[in-house]
């Protein structure tokens, strides 16, 4: 829980958002895209068998529908890892039968997760071909290589700039260190193995990102809300590694290690100090908007106000004003403008 920043690490370590509309655009999605994964995770990891009735049958379809046309990240997150699962079925085809039949070794898939594959990577192209007419994807404003030398900057800041990431991959490197010197048992190469596909899919994620365009308002390309599914694998990899050394470790390891351990969830959790009075000025906008008998209004803020940046055309925040007064915030649409 201590890593689910809201105010310490929120602008690098982010999985709920400040602003609601973005939790509804990248964290439910990637969050119900985990339930809709957990199966066959849960099938492949655990050997837990996966039920094909038709009660799962009609979850997981919807599921599928939903995840492909319900957030800009779902799509190349669903591919990349349908790529993944094929890659790792013709692995374990080549391995078992010493030939590459890549037909055969996707067939030999099972009947469920073959049909929600085929399924998942039909609609996720289907939504990708019909985002290419979002207005906002200037995918032709900044040229391929120059998005890719952005993605590296805003990379190294996203990772520097504050402590929250260092912190959570030196944590993640000490698990591994101490994992790999306890007995080589089947749980310790199974979570390995996690670890490699976890790291591939992060790799993969990544060197596709500026294949989604430029966005103004991103102009480095990643940020913490397109970082987001690398964020949960680190979360992820974290989590096993940490259970594992508190479940297997005894006596006086084990001690220092939650002690440890104790001092990290310290250190995120009095880093996450939320202030509360962050939109106060925001807020004071609003209610100036809503005193005022003036039609066109004039702030003397210089905060953002329902926008990325702030308005000084009174013609540009004509939709807020609808807005706004759809909330019963103003009794009638009054246009604004602020001071530079």
């Amino acid at each position: 829980a201590p890593l689910f920043q809201t105010a310490g690490f929120n602008r690098d370590m982010c999985i709920i958002d400040l602003s609601v509309t973005y939790v509804f655009f990248y964290a439910l999605p990637v969050g119900i895209l985990l339930v809709f994964i957990s199966p066959f995770f849960m099938s492949d990891y655990y050997g837990k068998r996966l039920k094909p009735n038709i009660i799962n049958i009609l979850i997981l379809v919807t599921l599928a529908v939903y995840l492909a046309f319900s957030s800009p990240l779902n799509p190349g997150i669903l591919l990349i890892i349908s790529m993944l699962v094929i890659l790792e079925a013709i692995r374990r085809h080549y391995k078992q039968y010493d030939h590459l039949n890549i037909i055969r070794a996707i067939l030999d898939l099972p009947k469920l997760k073959l049909w929600i594959l085929t399924l998942i990577v039909l609609l996720s192209l289907y939504s990708l071909f019909i985002g290419l007419n979002n207005e906002l994807n200037n995918s032709n404003i900044l040229p391929l290589l120059e998005r890719y030398l952005r993605l590296f900057k805003g990379l190294f800041v996203l990772i520097t700039t504050k402590l929250g990431f260092p912190v959570l991959f030196m944590v993640i490197c000490i698990n591994i260190i101490l994992t790999a010197k306890t007995s080589m048992n089947p749980d310790v190469l199974k979570i390995f193995s996690l670890s490699k596909w976890l790291g591939i899919f992060s790799i993969a994620y990544i060197i596709l990102l500026p294949l989604g365009g430029f966005r103004i308002y991103r102009e480095n390309i990643i940020r913490y809300d397109t970082f987001l599914p690398v964020t949960i694998c680190l979360f992820i990899l974290f989590g096993f590694t940490s259970l594992y050394l508190l479940y297997n470790w005894q006596g006086r390891k084990k001690y220092i290690y939650s002690v440890f351990m104790a001092g990290i969830v310290l250190f995120f959790s009095i880093a996450d100090n939320f202030q509360f009075a962050n939109n106060s000025c925001e807020r004071q906008a609003m209610k100036s908007m809503a005193e005022s008998s003036e039609q066109i209004v004039y702030l003397d803020l210089h905060c953002t106000i329902m926008s990325w940046k702030p308005i000084y055309d009174y013609r540009e925040s004509s939709l807020n004003a609808t807005l706004l007064k759809y909330w019963n915030v103003t009794k009638e649409p009054r246009l604004y403008y602020q001071g530079k």
